[in-house]
Parts: structure tokens; sequence; C-alpha cells
């Protein structure tokens, strides 16, 4: 029955799989059957039907790009089954590999078999919840591998050459699949070429938040079938029953179920809407329901990278916390949506569900809100216009988010609440919130443990957002008056965490010791300071211009604070004295209040201490102050009064009773109306006493303070000359004639002068002058006789004056007396124009001519010796102005003519030229006021440049351009002063006469050297001087040419940067002097040593030293001769006194080269292998060297001089050629480094002549007295020791002198002797009789040194001199001191230690008298010492009050001992080698004392 049943169903279902309704039998005769009908029914299949099958089965294995998209398929269809777990296992099947794919969902009906095997063939096109594809989804498996199968018990099938196969009934997998269990398994038999390998990475892509969508599927495994063991587990797993709410989504209430699940630890909510589909909407190639699912899941903790998902996610990302699922119409290969109405609508409602939700979920106080909207939030699809469309979509939630009114508490929206930044988190309350913003706070349970609700709030930008910036305003607005000065503190020192310290400036927020509070300022801008305590000065306190801060501001945690507040702002520890002016001056800049007489005391005392020189601080305060001061008024007489003002220092001006005498702007203005001046009586108050004024009892010294009255009042401002003021002048107020260029340069066009300034005081008193009348008015309108006082100075005097006053500061005037003309266009007028202040002084008549008539000062001729011989006209002489004026630069700048014109004076010379006898003079000071006219600097001046009234070309053209032409250079203007003919500018050379007067060169004047710049007469070129050289050596050679030839080859050495090809070529032949001829040949030679001679090569005989000239002597071509290495044979003795002299002289030379000349000193280094230099004398003429010319034999030459490096030796023909500079000094020199060879000749000329006028000391071989022993005064010293052979020595700082020892070392060192507190010594004196040299003594070859005198202690253990030294020079000079200290100290003497002071020539001093020079030796004292030349000059001077005590054996292993020498240039022998040597030292008398052990 079951079979037949089977047949029948399975017929149908073939047949009409639409219709089929049949249930299916779980039998397995019915499945066996059905399946073999299936076959039966494919056989006979018509053919085209089977090539589909074919061709079905090929597109959907290449229809997915993703080789694993059926595995997800899988995953779907056993949701759809109601499954509640997949698994995934690889097994090994007859050697090969099998995927096998196990769920526990609903078994596979009759229906379904059909659907499972062909391509494109579903029966879910009439479910609109199921969400697999059995036709193709399945079938992508192929792509992994073939013969796909199933077994669902009863039915065992699979797909074999595209159609449906019976299979054998599948066996048990142990823990995996279990055939009796209701379970389904499919398999795939895999590629050989499979990557199992990939299979585990495609699992490590999932996340178990992959399955939050999926209606029944809450785990998935992998398995090793091989080896038994699962792979990777991911599973979710709910916490919570559903709960339900609704939502309005358009016009219908959507019901909303909220599913809570634990995802790896972690809570994630997810809510599915059922969305109402509207009429007309419909999915592709599936059933539409009446409504569809939109869900949302959201982690609780936020921390996830959400997707959009169709039951399972997909490749598109959301950039959001929140994942979206809904049943949207992937493309084929669902990596995509397909472009339609359906998937389009699907946004929109996902759009709104999202703004709704995040709504529902902030009124319910859950701060999932925050992550519900989509802020941020955007797609990453390949399509474009998806992307677009989510945007769209979901910027309408968040606007719907936005506007909601009722989202907090039901009461407020977001436009209605206010919240802090990061910054100011948890420093604000309620209260605050309301205070500074007027809304109230965002309540906290609100906000979200991660902070998502403030980048919420921040991206949606409708919310009150409270910044740092809001609290210190509020602050300013005299806010937060309850909360403690620590609060404010707290709030301080965020800011500067937060880097954000610009918002303490300006800001009420410092907390001050008196309760209130104040505004921090920026240094430069602060009226008051911040101190810690109240202020030293009164002026300060008086003005109240320091604030004491709070005492918590100055405790530990607030030291960044005080820091910041010292670095960035007006806090000060100690305000001085120009901290209190610049307070002062920015107090009270916009309001100045009235100083008494004790205000200006102070700040003159302030002052005192401050530097003022390059500060405008003077100026700033006395804008801040007013003064007495006063002005004139004039009446209606004509008569004038005085009007007493208070005004501003800086508007003021000086009288004559508080400005020097010789002031001339007071005499000037006179008593011009409107000026302001400072009153007289300034003068009194600063002569008054300090003490006096301060009210302080008792004598009261007056002290003249009239310039200090005057420095201090011009320091505030007060001004002694007429005030210039920066003015903006456009060019329709450009109306001055001396303006007229500017006015051209602009037209029509808008514009205006650049930088200009006026003077209204300066116009006020020329108009004062020009109205004043010749003499005094009286009342009654007649000249008055008596009326005016006899100082009043009359209209000439004033005028005069005022030329002196701005004459005399033209310095300051200057910069302001010239401007230029511009265009707004950008174009400026490269012609300068006076300023207005200048113009109107040029353009009125307000100058006197010598008649007394006011005139326009460029009418006027300043007298001068030049224009009285110029000009006829004596009337147009300015009044008051003489020669002294002639080099007035205010006068040129008026237009009065100091010297004539250009013109003129190029007329005056070419008239001078036509006359017979010009008279020099005259001659002179015209070119002398040429030269005035033209640039002083040494600039080259252009050809269209102006001279004057010229043009630079057209006067070189006056002068004459062409070397022919006769010009307007006189012969008293050169060298060539008996010529007759004048010169053209062509045909003179500037600069100094090198030619020698050979050819004519102008005057080499200061005076007239700009005139010979702008004339363009040049210096000689190279081709001027070699064409002289070759003219030169066409005569005979005489000795009055070396001069001539000196300067040309000087002047040629700094010419050659500039020589071109053809010059170079040119001195490659020129003539050269060689004995008394002339050479054009090379090779030419040329040596350092002067007068050579040799008749086998051509040598040059130099004019002077070639390594001065030596670019010269290279591009010449000329060769230096070298020498043989052989040095010349030694044929005469060297007396000692010779050899003595010789050393001294070195010595000397050392010393002068030290002190005067350290680039020479330098050259010769070492210095010390001159100890072993060698004096060698040679017979007269015999003094032969070998020469070695390039590629020629050698040569015999006879020299003078000659020194050989290499033995340092010298050698000399005569003794006369040592002193001499280009013979000794030479030879000298060549055993340095080639350098400074002509510096270090000349001074060994002073050093060999040093050498014989004196000796090398003074006292050597000059005593006369008997020689004394110092044996008597040893013994005298020895008595004085107690003569007990014990001393106990001076306790000293263990820590200064001596070092302690510490634990041994496996390395050996050096270490000085711990000075004990008590040590024994014995005292025994050495009377010197063995010695048998005392005094100076002759150089010898031998040293004086002998080996250690102070012998090592018999059982210690020597360690190496090279071992490591454990101990410092000064720490061995200190231990030595000490130990000589203990032994001279006595009570009758104090012993002064002098080491630190230079220039004494002694280390301390015993008594008054004594001196002492301490030489200290850590192991063994040498057999001798040296002294410095400042040591030796005070043991000649002090004789027996001269010790030298010699203290040894100061480390470890050695004995110590003190050796005193008395005298000891005298009784020991001593030999100068640079510094002087002292021997004799075992031998000589002295006085020994030896450290004894206890």
């Amino acid at each position: 029955m079951d079979e037949q049943l089977g047949r029948l169903h399975a017929t149908a279902c073939f047949n009409s799989a639409s219709t089929f309704k049949e249930t299916t039998l779980r039998s397995k005769a019915y499945a066996n059957a059905a399946l073999t009908e299936f076959v039966k029914l494919q056989r006979e299949q018509p053919e085209i039907l089977t090539t589909l099958l074919k061709g079905g089965n090929q597109g959907a294995k290449r229809l997915n790009t993703d080789p694993y998209q059926g595995l997800r398929e899988v995953i779907q269809n056993a949701d759809d089954l109601d499954a509640t777990s997949v698994q995934f296992g690889v097994q090994t099947v007859r050697g090969n590999k099998q995927l096998v794919i196990v769920h526990n969902g609903l078994p596979v009906e009759l229906p379904h078999v059909l659907p499972m095997i062909y391509p494109f063939y579903s029966t879910k096109q009439q479910s609109a919840e199921l969400k697999g594809r059995f036709g193709i989804g399945l079938k992508t498996l192929t792509q992994l591998g073939d013969n796909l199968t199933v077994h669902s018990a009863p039915f065992h099938f699979g797909s074999r050459d595209d159609h449906v196969a019976m299979v054998e009934e599948a066996e048990a997998i142990r823990n995996f699949y279990d055939p009796h269990a209701g379970q389904t398994l499919v398999s795939v038999d895999l590629y050989p070429d499979f990557d199992v390998d990939s299979l585990e990475a495609w699992f490590d892509d999932w996340a178990p938040s992959d399955l939050i969508f999926l209606d029944n599927v809450r785990a998935i495994t992998l398995f090793d079938l091989d080896e038994g063991i699962p792979l990777k587990h991911l599973s979710i797993q709910q916490t919570q029953s559903d709960r339900h709410f609704k939502l309005a989504l358009g016009k219908h209430q959507s019901r909303v179920t909220h599913s809570t699940f634990l995802v790896d630890d972690n809570l994630w909510e997810r809510f599915v809407c059922d969305v109402k589909v509207p009429a007309g909407k419909a999915r592709a190639a599936k059933a539409t329901g009446d409504f569809t699912p939109i869900g949302v899941a959201i982690p609780v903790n936020g921390g996830a990278s959400g997707r959009i998902h169709v039951a399972l996610p997909t490749k598109i990302q959301t950039s959001a916390a929140f994942s979206l699922d809904a049943q949207f119409d992937p493309s084929t290969s669902r990596e995509d949506m397909i472009h339609g109405a359906w998937n389009q609508w699907l946004t929109e409602a996902s759009g709104q569900f999202l703004g709704q939700l995040a709504i529902y979920l902030a009124q319910q106080r859950n701060t999932l809100a925050w992550l519900a909207v989509p802020v941020g939030a955007k797609t990453d699809s390949s399509s474009d216009w998806l992307n677009k469309l989510f945007h769209e979509q979901w910027s309408k939630g968040i606007e719907a988010f936005k506007a909601c009114p009722t989202l907090i508490d039901g009461r407020y929206g977001l436009s209605q609440i206010s919240y802090c930044d990061v910054s100011i988190d948890g420093m604000l309350t309620e209260a605050d919130h309301l205070a500074v913003s007027g809304w109230p706070m965002l309540p906290e349970w609100m906000r979200d443990r991660d902070g998502r609700w403030r980048g919420v709030l921040e991206a949606l930008s409708i919310s009150h957002a409270l910044e740092l910036g809001d609290v210190f305003e509020h602050c300013d607005e005299d806010g937060f008056e309850q909360k403690s000065p620590a609060w404010f503190l707290d709030m301080a020192v965020r800011c500067l965490e937060l880097d954000e310290d610009y918002l303490l400036l300006d800001s009420r927020w410092v907390p001050l010791a008196s309760g209130q509070r104040t505004q921090a300022k920026a240094e430069d801008e602060a009226d008051s300071w911040l101190t810690g305590q109240p202020p030293t000065i009164g002026f300060a306190a008086r003005h109240h211009l320091t604030n004491v801060v709070h005492p918590l501001l100055l405790s530990t945690p607030y030291a960044s604070l005080v820091e910041w507040l010292s670095e960035s702002a007006n806090y000060k520890t100690d305000v001085a004295a120009q901290d209190v002016l610049e307070a002062f001056a920015r107090r009270f800049a916009q309001n100045a209040i009235t100083a008494d007489k004790q205000d200006l005391l102070d700040l003159r005392d302030l002052f005192e201490h401050v530097d003022t020189k390059n500060s405008h601080l003077g100026q700033e305060v006395g804008a801040a102050l007013l003064i007495d001061a006063f002005s004139h008024v004039a009446l209606e007489d004509g008569r004038s009064t005085v009007s007493k003002v208070l005004a501003s220092p800086i508007s003021v001006y000086l009288p004559a009773s508080i400005a020097d005498s010789q002031d001339t702007w007071s005499k000037a203005a006179a008593t011009t109306p409107e000026l302001l001046w400072a009153s007289p009586s300034y003068a009194e108050v600063f002569k008054i006493s300090k003490a006096e004024q301060r009210g302080i009892q008792g004598e009261s010294v007056a002290t003249s303070r009239k310039r200090g009255v005057k420095r201090f009042l011009s320091l505030l401002g007060a001004e002694v000359t007429p005030r210039l003021v920066e003015a903006t002048t456009d060019s329709a107020h450009i109306v001055l004639p001396s303006q007229y260029s500017a006015r051209r340069f602009l037209g029509r066009a808008r514009g205006g002068l650049r930088r200009d300034f006026v003077s209204p005081d300066l116009d006020a008193v020329i108009r004062n002058i020009r109205q004043s009348p010749a003499q005094p008015v009286s009342r009654k309108g007649r000249k008055s006789r008596v009326s005016a006082p006899a100082s009043a100075p009359t209209a000439v005097e004033r005028a005069i004056a005022l030329f002196r006053c701005i004459d005399s500061n033209w310095l300051s005037f200057e910069p302001c007396s010239r401007t230029f003309a511009y265009r707004e266009s950008g174009r400026s007028d490269s012609s300068p124009v006076p300023t207005t202040w200048l113009g109107r002084l040029i353009d009125n008549a307000w100058y006197p001519n010598y008649a007394g008539t006011p005139c326009k000062p460029g009418t006027l001729i300043v007298e001068t010796k030049v224009t009285l011989a110029m000009y006829e006209h004596h009337t147009d002489f300015a009044s008051g102005l003489t020669e002294t004026d002639a080099n007035s630069e205010f006068a040129r700048a008026l237009g009065m003519r100091v010297n004539p014109p250009v013109s003129q004076l190029v007329a005056a010379l070419e008239r001078a030229r036509s006359t017979s006898s010009p008279d020099d003079v005259s001659l002179m000071r015209l070119y002398k006021a040429l030269a005035g006219h033209c640039p002083q600097g040494g600039s080259t001046v252009a050809h269209e440049a102006m001279i004057g009234d010229m043009q630079a070309g057209s006067l070189r053209g006056k002068f004459g351009i062409q070397r022919s032409q006769k010009g307007l250079i006189a012969p008293c203007v050169t060298t060539s002063r008996d010529c007759k003919e004048w010169f053209s500018m062509r045909a003179v050379f500037a600069g100094k006469d090198i030619f020698h007067g050979r050819q004519p060169f102008v005057l080499y004047d200061r005076s007239l050297t700009p005139l010979w710049n702008a004339l363009g007469i040049s210096h000689p070129d190279l081709k001027s001087c070699i064409r002289e050289l070759e003219s030169l050596a066409k005569t005979t050679y005489d000795p009055k040419h070396d001069a001539l030839l000196l300067d040309i080859y000087r002047h040629m050495d700094r010419q050659l940067d500039k020589a071109t090809a053809a010059d170079r070529r040119s001195l490659s032949l020129l003539p050269l002097r060689s004995g008394d001829a002339w050479i054009t040949k090379r090779p030419l030679y040329y040596s350092h040593y002067s007068n050579l001679r040799s008749e086998k090569i051509a040598l040059w005989t130099p004019p002077c030293a070639a390594d001065t000239i030596s670019r010269f002597v290279n591009a010449a071509g000329l060769e230096r001769l070298p020498f043989s290495a052989a040095a010349p044979a030694k044929t005469n003795a060297t007396n000692d006194e010779l050899e003595f002299r010789f050393q001294t002289a070195l010595r000397i030379l050392k010393a002068d080269l030290a002190r005067d000349d350290e680039r020479s000193y330098k050259a010769m280094e070492s210095w010390n292998r001159f100890d072993n230099a060698t004096l060698n004398m040679h017979l007269p003429g015999q003094l032969i060297v070998n020469a070695a010319p390039k590629g020629a034999r050698q040569i015999s030459i006879q020299l003078h001089a000659y020194s050989h490096l290499s033995d340092l030796a010298v050698h000399f023909d005569d003794e006369k050629f040592i002193g001499r500079s280009e013979y000794g000094g030479i030879a000298i020199a060549g055993l340095g480094d080639g350098t400074c060879m002509r510096e270090i000749a000349l001074a060994w000329v002073s050093a060999w002549a040093t050498s014989q006028d004196r000796e090398y000391f003074p006292d050597i071989n000059l005593a006369t007295d008997a020689e004394e022993t110092s044996l008597d005064m040893l013994i005298a010293e020895q008595e004085r020791l107690n003569g007990s052979n014990r001393k106990r020595i001076i306790k000293r700082d263990a820590g200064a002198t001596s070092t302690t020892d510490s634990a041994e070392r496996p390395i050996q060192t050096r270490k000085l002797k711990a000075l004990p507190h008590d040590f024994q010594f014995t005292v025994e004196s050495v009377d010197g009789s063995s010695l048998e040299h005392k005094g100076p003594q002759p150089r010898k070859t031998d040293p004086l040194s002998k080996p250690p005198l102070t012998p090592k202690r018999a059982p210690s253990t020597s360690v190496p001199e090279t071992a490591y030294k454990q101990y410092s020079s000064a720490e061995l000079q200190t231990k030595a001191w000490a130990y000589l200290e203990a032994s001279l100290q006595r009570d009758d003497a104090v012993l002064v230690d002098l080491q630190s002071c230079r220039g004494i020539g002694a280390d301390g001093v015993l008594g008054k008298s004594t001196f002492i020079e301490m030489k200290s030796f850590a192991r063994g004292a040498p057999g001798e010492v040296t002294l410095t030349e400042t040591e030796f000059r005070r043991a000649e001077e002090s004789k027996t009050n001269f010790y030298l005590v010699i203290v040894s054996g100061l480390e470890e292993g050695y004995e110590t001992e003190l050796r005193i020498y008395i005298n000891p240039t005298k009784h020991l022998p001593w030999t100068p080698k640079g510094q002087v040597a002292i021997g004799g030292l075992a031998k000589g008398a002295a006085l020994v004392l030896k450290e004894t052990a206890d």
C-alpha cells in the first residue's frame, strides 16, 4: 500500500508540484517507491529538459563568487525547518575528503526532493516567512565538490548526472549524526584540490552575533570527524522570554518583539518590528505577507560593528553598533541588494523604525536609545544608490529623534536640555546648568556608561553643550558666587591639563585673600599684578596695582597654576618698579588721573630703576596722567593771557624755565594760542628733597633737579620740538604745490599718500609768526615803543629759532619727511614727495631773508663761500644761516639752495675750462659742491638716476665719455697737476696712484669720492695693469721701480677674482724681473729665500714677499723652487754664546707670538720641539743648498740663510743675517706649517734684537755680595718646629682632604693616603755642601732631572704607574696643602692660601712677607721642577722671603716627605727653558720633614 501510494504521490508531485497537497508518509517503502518513480519519470522526460537541467546546474555552480555561500544557505534552510543547531564536519571516505552537514530541524518531505536537486526550482515562493533557497542555494555546494547527497529518513537521495538518484542509507557518525534521532544529513564529496584549512578560515570570519536574527538556529559547530573533535563553535542564548510593545510607524501601530540574548558573555537586545506592507509592494520571486519583519540588534556595551542582515549577515557594514535585518531582496550572489521598489520601501521603513525605536527607548529611560540613533552610521555597499538611500532614510530617523518634544521624562526635547562636555564633566550641578545655560541638565540615568550619549548630542548639535569657555564666561559675569576657592582652582587646573589655558585669561576666576575674585590677564595687558604678599611699593598700594591671591593657590596641589600664572599671566613673586609702571599705564590709559606731587615724585623714583632707552613705557605712563599745564589765549585787543589747565604730558611742551636755555621751540612758539605747556612750578617741585616732600622732620638738603625735571617730563612724553601726527591723506586732499608730482601721478585714480604726517602745532606756530607784526602793536592800533618787553623775540628771531629747532633734531624728523603716492590698484610712484608738515613749510613764506622779509624757503640761499661767489643778489640769502649750515639736511629738504644746482656747477666748470688760468681753489670748491649732490654711498649710480637737476647719464656726457674727448676733469684734481689739458672721465683712474704718476688718477679725497663714483671713474683693471707692466718692461730696470711694481702687483692680486680668460693668458706671458732683466718665458722660479742667484735656471726677483701676493704668483705661472731633503754640510763651529742667544730669541719669539699673534703662534706649533733646535754657522759664501727644479737635475745655489725642517736646524753663512727678516726671519718661519711666514719673520727680528739688548733674567751674573748660606735659616726653621721631631697636625674635614678607602677591587687603582687626625714626622736639614753648581746655568743637552728622591715603603706592594688614578690633581693639591699648613702654621704668623689668585707668583703667604710656592707629587719627588715666569720673578724679588716646598709621597705605598728650600734661585742651579727649570733638589740646602709611622 505504501509503495503504491509513494509512486502515485511521486507522479503527482513531479507533474504538478504546485497543486500537490498530500501528506508525506514516513515509511521506508513509501520513500523508496517515490524515489524510484522520480528516477523513472526523469528517464522518460524529453531531451530538452535534460539539457536545461544540465545548464541550470552549471549556472547555479558559478552563481556565487563566494564558494561557501552554499553553507550559508544550508544554515538558513535549517532555520526555516526549525532547527536549533547546525553541525559541519569533514571526514575521509575511501581516501577522499567529504563535507558533512547535519541539522536537527524538520525532516525532508516528498515535495522537497526535486527542488533540492534541480536548480532554480523552489517550493518557497508561496511562503513569506522562509529564508533559504533550496533550488539554488543547495546547488552552490557543487563549488566545493560533487555527488550532493541528502539523508533524512526515510529519504536517501542525491544528485547524479544532474538528476535525482537513490542512494544507500548513511551510517551513523558518532557524536555527530544519528539517523534515528530525526536529523537531516547533507554531504558533498570535496574536490581533490579543496583546501580544508580555508573552511576553518571561513568559520573564523563568523561571530556569534551573526546568528542574532535567525528564528531558531542558536548554534553552529565545525568538527574534524577524522579526529572526532570540534574545531569551532558559535552559539547564542536567549536569556529572557520575549516582551512586546507597539510603535506607530506611519498610520499603523506595529508590534515589536523585544528579545535578550547572551552573545560571547555580552548581552544583546533584539527588537523585531512587524511592519505593515503597503499595497503594491511585493518581494521578488517569493511570497509577500501582510506584515514583514524589520529587526534591530544592539549590543548593550556598544562594542560591536553592525552589519545589514538578510537573516544572516551580508557584507554590508553599518559603521554603527546596531545591526539591521529585513527581508531584503538580495542579488543572485547574495553580496548586494537588488535595485527595486521593495528594497527601497524596506530602507525607508528601517529608517522610521530606528527613529521610533530610539524615541521609545529614550522615553523608557533606556540608554540603548543612543546606540539606536543612526548617528554616524553609513553603509559600505558597492552600490552607491543603496548607500545614498540608507543615508537619506536614516537621516529622517535622526531628525525624528531630534524633533521629539517629549524625549526626556516626557517633558523635554533635546533642544531643551544642556550637558557638559568632557572637559568639565562632573563639575557642574543641575542648578549650575540652569544658571549658565538656562536649560536643565541631561539626567544621569540617560547617560550610557560608554559615553555614546555625548557623541550623539555633539553630532546632533541641538542641545546646549557647556564647555570650559562657558564656565569662565559665567565667572566673568560674577557667577558661581557660592563656589569655594578650591572649585575655581580645580577648574583652572583642568584647563591646564586640557591645554586650553587661553580660557584662563581675562576671566574672573582667581580667588583673592580678600574673598573676592579677579581676572588673570596676559602680562603685556595686565593693569594689576597678582602677588602672594602685600606690595612693598607705596605707589602700587595707593593705586591698587596689586592683588594678593588666596593662600590656597600657593599650596602644593596648585603649583602648576602658579607656574602658569607666572609664565603666561600677571602673577609676580616680587613686583618690581617696571611692573608697577606698566600696570599703572594700562589701568589709567583710557581714564587718566590727576597726578599730585607725591605721585610724580614716586614715579620719578620708580623710573630710576627702569631701563627706558628702547621703551615707550614713559609715554604710556604719561598718557595715564594729568598734570598742571597752561596755554596762551588770544584776546580781542591782540594781547594774550595765560589759562591754566590739566593736560597729559604726551600733549604738552616744556617751557623755557624747564627746558635748556638753548631751547628753540619755546622761543619759536612764543605766545602761540592753544599750545599746551607744562607748569613751570614743576621745576621747583623737583628741587625739593625727598625727605621734605614726604614730611620727614630733620635736615633737608635741596638738590638741583632742573635737568632732572626736563628728563623726567620728557620721559613722560613732554616734547621740546613740534609733534608730528601720522595722517591719512587721500587724493582729494593733496593740494600743496610741493606735492604736485604726487597729484599728477594719481590723476583721477583713487589713492593717496603712503604714511603721511602732519603737525597742527607747527602749522599754528607758522601762522602766528606770519601774523606777527614787525613791532608790537598798542591797544589803540598804533605801534608801541614801550609796551613790549625787551626779551620778547621778533618774528625773525622766532623763524630762525624754529629752523634751529628742527635742524638740530633732524635725525628724528627725517624719517617722517618723505612719502610716496600710491594708487589703490597697487602701483606706487617711485618719486618721493615731502610729507604734509614739511610741504607746508616749503610752500609758505615764513623764513626771513637778509632784509627780514618772510620768504618761501625754496627762494633762499644759505650763505657759503661757494654761494657767495655764485650769486650776486645777497638779499636772497637766508637770515641767520652761515657756512656751518651748508650741510644742513633740513635746509636741503626745504629747498634752500645750500649749494648751487648741478647744472650751474657744470656750467661753471665749462666756463673755467675755457679760461686760460682758472683758479684752482675755486675749481676745488666746484668739484666738492658737485660731490655734495651725488649719492654718498658706494653703490653704482644708474644711468637714469637723478643727480641734483641732471640725470647721471647727462652728467657723464658733460665730463666726457670718450678717452680722447676733452672733459671736465681739471688737472688740479688729478695727480697730473702740471698737465695743461683737461681730462675726460675715461682718461683717468680712481683710487690710489698705483702707477706712480705714469697715468693720471683723480685725487684720493673722501669729499670728492661721491663724484668719482657717480661719474663711474673706475680703478685700474687687470688689462690696464698688464699694459702698464709691459710698457715698464721696455725700459731698463731701476731700483726705484720696486715701489711701482709692489703697488701694481698687490692691486692685481686683489683684482684676480674678476679676471677673464684673456687676462689669464696675458698674465702667463707677463714680463717679470729676474735680476736686472725682464723675462716672459716660463718656467720661472721663486723662493721665500732672498737674493737667490743661478745661471742655470730663471729666478724671479720679487719686490715683496711672494706669499703676500700668492694669487698673483699663481696666475703669472710662477713655480716655487724646491730644495733637496739633504741638509747642507756644516763647515764652521757655533759658539755657546751665540747658541744661548739663539735659544733665548726662540723663547722670546714664542712669548711675543703668544701675546700678540695667536694665529702665527699656532703656525709654529709644537713649540716643545724647539728645545732641540740647532743653530749652524757656515763660512761666508759657503752655505750651498741643492735645488731640485721639476723635471731637471739638481743645481747648487748659494744662500745666506736656510732652515732644515726635519732636523730642526737653521743655517747661516754670516751672523749678520740671523736678525734680518728676509734671511733669518724667513728661515725660522720655514720651521712652521708654511702660513703666516711674513708675520713670523718680522716677529723674529724683534726677538733677536731683544735677546741682545738684555739678559734673560735681571739678576743673571750680577750678584756681588759674598754668597750666604741658607743653613742658618734652615736651622732656625728647624728650631721653630720645636726640635722634638714631632708635630701634631691640624684636624681637618676628612671629606675635603682625604679619600675614603673602598672595598678591594679586582682592578688595581692608585689612591691617596688618608690624612690621619694625628701624625708624627722627623725634621732634618741638608746643608747643600755637595752641590757643585748654583744660580743660573748654561743650557745643557742632558736634562737636570734625577731619579725620584722619595723612597717607597719597603713592605708596600707597588701599583703600576699606568693603573687608574682614583683621585684628581685638585685632590692631590688639597692633600699637599694640608701637610704644608700643618707644618708651617704658627701663632705669630698666619698662612694665607692664595692658590685661587692669579698673577701673584706664589701659592700662599706666611705672615705678610714670606711667599710659599708648593709643588705636589703623588709618588717620589723629581730631581727638577719648573717655575713660571711670574713665580721666578717673585723668587728673585723676595729672595730669602721665598720658600719652595716640595711635597711628595702622598700616594699609598710611599713615604710622605716635605722639602723646604729658601731662596731657591740663589742656592739651587736653574736653567731657562721657556720656563725656568730648578735642579739640584736632591743635594741642595733644604729642611726635610719625613712622616713616621706611630
